[in-house]
């Protein structure tokens, strides 16, 4: 496919029509991967060890245990804040429960592509780029 771009132009509409993802909408997506495997119990086992599942930390029935979210390490430092394990966290627990819960039902590829689509939808609804965070809070406004 060959794009012809004009240095003055929003790139968005070539993002769309190329059907890929911008930097930051492929980090949230290739994150996205890892947690599923995370959650699905098949990654290295020292990636697995950041992350706490919030049924491992309350022993009754939450919202939050009973959509498959992980545990969110609370801190006042900004550099934990940016960590892996809070980022990864954070990422997931964004994504909606509709892909989010298909890892024990689904394939892989079908949440992939299920996180492709709704990446590519919002990237088609915003007017702009967004960064991780601001992928992250419009995504908790839809779930």
């Amino acid at each position: 496919m060959h794009l012809i771009y004009q240095f003055n132009e929003h790139a968005i509409p070539l993002f769309l029509q190329a059907n890929i993802l911008p930097l930051d909408l492929l980090y949230f997506h290739v994150v996205s991967d890892l947690m599923y495997d995370v959650s699905s119990g098949a990654a290295p086992y020292n990636i697995a060890n950041l992350f706490k599942k919030v049924t491992a930390m309350h022993s009754y029935g939450t919202r939050s245990a009973t959509s498959n979210k992980f545990y969110i390490q609370q801190s006042s430092l900004e550099i934990l804040k940016k960590s892996f394990s809070r980022r990864g966290t954070d990422i997931w627990n964004s994504i909606p429960v509709k892909i989010r819960g298909s890892v024990k039902r689904a394939s892989k590829p079908g949440f992939r592509r299920g996180l492709k689509d709704l990446l590519m939808g919002l990237l088609a609804s915003e007017d702009q780029y967004l960064n991780v965070a601001n992928i992250i809070k419009t995504l908790n406004k839809v779930t």
